[in-house]
């Protein structure tokens, strides 16, 4: 599952890099994504410890991180076309 993670990151970066530079400084963009991968990696290894004390399907638990991350960067890019 690491490549999807690796391009549900991706995504959810893209819509940081394509905004409007005025708006923030490239520090607070910068904060704001390490902030973000940390939060994911975090995620991912909570998602996977739950899924061994729960007794969930292991390819359950490798999935669920990456799409909520899709889905999170989906919904920037709406809201980035707007």
């Amino acid at each position: 599952m690491l490549p999807l993670s690796l391009v549900a990151m991706i995504m959810l970066a893209t819509p940081f890099v394509f905004g409007s530079p005025r708006m923030q400084s490239n520090g607070r963009l910068l904060a704001r994504g390490v902030a973000i991968g940390i939060v994911f990696s975090l995620s991912q290894q909570i998602v996977s410890r739950l899924g061994v004390l729960l007794d969930i399907h292991p390819a359950v638990t490798a999935v669920t991180p990456p799409v909520l991350v899709i889905v999170a960067a989906i919904y920037l890019f709406e809201r980035l076309q707007r």
